[in-house]
């Protein structure tokens, strides 16, 4: 992990240098290791260094060779193919990642990205064509944020850094307030402020004197299917892949550890990884875990020591109901620089910070399985019906019906399966006549409806439910990958994780997983009601059979609920009740004291926890902002 930051006056002008010591200085936790920075006159780079792969302690921060200068966060997993395909000499041990990518561009110039496998965003200041060249990797794992006006582009890992620069201000972004209290964040390229944006994923940015231009260099859409094979090729074929993208995600230069939650995304990620670490007669593998004593609903130890008893493992533990979900909301905020989610994100800080404290630089993490392996099971229902395959659609319908016999049999049928194939037109009638005016109510969070309108946010949200849902596995991984939420979530795990001078990694949003997932035809994830079968098939032998079976996933609201009562309710009383809140434009006043009174009480529910934890993370940040 690193932290990049370019600065470039439209102007000609000269970099003064104590905006780019600024400018650094704000990233300065990202670089435990050292940091650098280049001025070529009205160009400055900055790079600050943590050393999480062998090689990374040869880097040059920035990377300077001739007409071209680099700055990079990035870790590259086809290093043996791009040395050999650009014929570089030299030691490979002591060729760091930077300098790889540094003649990448030189060789492919604006093609470069598609010729890498990894996580990157990286700039490249090319002197001869006069131009910043920026690039984010595949699926976002690297943030990159950017500000250009006529005058300044500024460049910069977290998004805080950006207003260092003194022409810009933090405004707030009323409709991305409006979106946020929806959980509708499905914009890509915006940041929470009127001014300021992200590169998205898969792009990249070309910014010159007079202009800059924004350019996708790969798509989801874009993957072609799968020939059809057998079953079994299909699942050997996910097991090669997966092996090989945790063994990349192995490579470190101190120790590297794994998330472990029991389920099975992260299950299979540390039993491979533990596996490929025997095989190569390395130290136990590190694993975090969280751990719930006091709301024993919410405990999986009995899946997690199912792994960590079928391997060479070190197991840590943080108890997980020993805090609430505001409990580091200061210390994200300051490095993500925007609202986000605590209900669904209290555990990992205190996770990373575990990590670290055992001495762990890079962490595998399990996030990416739902949206790549994972299958909206129902969503494979509606595919079956609209293609009219009944047999197999009554066959698998039958086993879900067995394995959840609470669910109830007519509302499957009828909301899940039926009404998708209802054509958009008719939808849009019976909403208008049935729903109208109520899309307000279905918010996450407490939201004024007055400014919701003023937003237009009710008309979007009415054409969100009117669209036809995905009716294929394939539209659903396209739309998961796409909505938004991978994004945001990878930015806010980056900004925790380098709080505390650790990496996560994600195998499962590996680019080859992900074209592997998305060019599956149709049932092979989905058997007899139970998903991600390929996973489950395709690591038997590696992955416990506890887990293997596993059908259900823990909720943890009960402990949401049970963390703000026992440890936030001071906090949200002092940030929200004790004087007018900065946030009372936006939000439901009355809503809001209801669902304290409940907290104050006892009687809390998960949505009064997750309304009442948003609205103090919003007024946080919104406070800080506008004063």
């Amino acid at each position: 992990m690193s932290g990049i930051v370019a600065c470039y006056r439209r102007t000609g002008e000269p970099i003064e240098s104590t905006l780019l010591e600024r400018l650094c200085e704000r990233q300065r936790h990202r670089g435990p290791d050292g940091d650098g920075r280049w001025c070529d006159g009205h160009v400055g780079l900055g790079q600050q260094l943590l050393e999480t792969t062998p090689e990374s302690r040869y880097a040059a921060l920035p990377t300077v060779d001739g007409d071209l200068a680099l700055t990079a966060d990035v870790r590259l997993d086809n290093r043996d193919e791009l040395i050999a395909t650009l014929e570089l000499a030299g030691d490979p041990s002591r060729m760091p990642d930077g300098r790889l990518l540094l003649e990448a561009y030189r060789e492919w110039g604006a093609d470069c990205p598609s010729r890498l496998l990894g996580a990157f965003a990286f700039v490249v200041w090319d002197r001869d064509r006069g131009q910043l060249y920026c690039a984010r990797d595949h699926v976002g794992v690297k943030p990159l944020y950017y500000y250009a006006d006529e005058a300044w582009v500024v460049i910069a890992s977290e998004l805080p850094t950006l207003f260092e620069l003194p022409a810009l201000e933090s405004v707030p972004d009323r409709r991305w307030i409006g979106n946020y209290l929806a959980g509708q964040l499905t914009d890509e390229r915006a940041t929470g402020y009127q001014r300021g944006g992200r590169l998205p994923p898969a792009h990249t940015l070309t910014v010159t004197e007079t202009g800059s231009t924004r350019r996708r260099y790969w798509s989801v859409e874009d993957i072609d299917p799968l020939p059809p094979v057998s079953d079994d090729r299909y699942r050997r074929r996910f097991r090669d892949l997966f092996e090989d993208a945790v063994a990349d995600r192995l490579r470190h230069q101190q120790r590297v550890g794994s998330l472990l939650s029991g389920g099975i995304d992260s299950s299979s990620i540390a039993s491979v990884a533990t596996q490929l670490r025997t095989d190569r007669n390395e130290p136990a593998l590190p694993t975090f875990s969280a751990i719930f004593e006091d709301v024993p609903s919410c405990d999986e130890r009995e899946f997690v020591e199912a792994v960590t008893a079928a391997g060479r493992f070190e197991p840590h533990y943080v108890r997980g109901d020993g805090f609430g979900p505001l409990a580091d909301i200061d210390t994200v905020l300051e490095g993500f620089g925007r609202p986000f989610y605590p209900s669904l994100f209290m555990l990992v800080p205190r996770l990373y910070a575990r990590a670290s404290t055992a001495g762990v630089r890079a962490v595998l993490h399990g996030y990416g399985g739902d949206q790549v392996m994972g299958s909206d099971v129902r969503g494979y229902f509606r595919g079956l019906a609209r293609r009219g395959n009944l047999l197999t659609l009554g066959r698998e319908l039958r086993s879900y019906r067995r394995r959840y016999p609470w669910l109830s049999w007519t509302d499957v049928i009828w909301r899940d399966v039926l009404t998708s194939l209802v054509p958009e037109p008719l939808r849009r009638v019976y909403h208008a006549r049935y729903d109208a005016d109520r899309y307000l109510e279905q918010t996450i969070a407490s939201i004024d409806q007055s400014f919701a309108r003023r937003i237009d946010l009710d008309e979007r949200l009415e054409r969100a439910r009117v669209r036809r849902p995905p009716d294929s596995q394939r539209a659903l991984r396209q739309r998961a990958l796409t909505r938004g939420e991978p994004t945001f979530n990878l930015e806010l795990n980056d900004a925790a994780a380098a709080a505390v001078g650790v990496e996560p990694r994600y195998p499962y949003f590996d680019k080859r997983i992900v074209e592997f997932a998305l060019a599956l035809p149709p049932g092979e994830t989905v058997v007899d009601g139970l998903d991600r079968t390929i996973v489950r098939d395709g690591l038997a032998g590696i992955l416990p059979r506890a887990i293997r079976e596993r059908d259900d996933k823990t909720e943890f609201s009960r402990n949401v609920v049970y963390g703000a009562t026992r440890y936030d309710r001071e906090y949200i009383d002092r940030t929200l009740f004790r004087d007018r809140p900065s946030i009372a434009p936006y939000v439901d006043l009355a809503g809001l004291e209801d669902a304290f009174e409940n907290l104050r009480t006892g009687r809390a529910s998960a949505g009064d926890a997750r309304n009442l934890s948003m609205a103090t993370t919003l007024e946080r940040w919104h406070r800080d902002e506008s004063s």
